[in-house]
């Protein structure tokens, strides 16, 4: 299954994750910066789906997709602060 199928646009970085993933050479953490409504959590469970299509069952891969995976954590800034 193509879990970046779901992320519109940002083709380039769609690409670049695609080929880290398939090479396996994804780093360990990567942050992921753009304007509300930019695709930054969508781009993020694809990779995390992707990477857990690798490694696991089907059934995982749609908890990670969906955001209701143990493994996978969105850590996002508070609404008052500019960092985390």
């Amino acid at each position: 299954m193509d879990f970046f199928s779901k992320v519109y646009g940002n083709d380039e970085i769609k690409a670049m994750f695609s080929s880290l993933i398939a090479g396996g050479k994804l780093a360990h953490a990567y942050l992921i910066c753009g304007a509300e409504g930019s695709g930054k959590k969508t781009l993020s469970f694809a990779v995390a789906a992707t990477l857990a299509q690798k490694n696991a069952d089907a059934q995982m891969c749609r908890r990670v997709e969906s955001g209701y995976c143990p493994d996978v954590m969105l850590i996002k800034a508070p609404d008052d602060k500019k960092t985390t």
